[in-house]
């Protein structure tokens, strides 16, 4: 079986970094929460692991 999108349901820390894998394994990455402001913690823990990642 092959995917190609993904959509997280919760877009704390946990959630972006299994988006943020998704997505560098070329899959298109939805993240859904009930907060902005937690998708948005999220997706700046993500921004930190990669940048200082890679």
């Amino acid at each position: 079986m092959t995917y190609q999108n993904v959509t997280i349901i919760g877009g704390g820390v946990l959630g972006a970094q299994i988006a943020l894998v998704s997505a560098l394994h070329g899959k298109n990455v939805t993240i859904w929460g009930r907060k902005k402001s937690i998708v948005r913690q999220g997706s700046a823990a993500s921004d930190f692991i990669f940048t200082n990642r890679y």
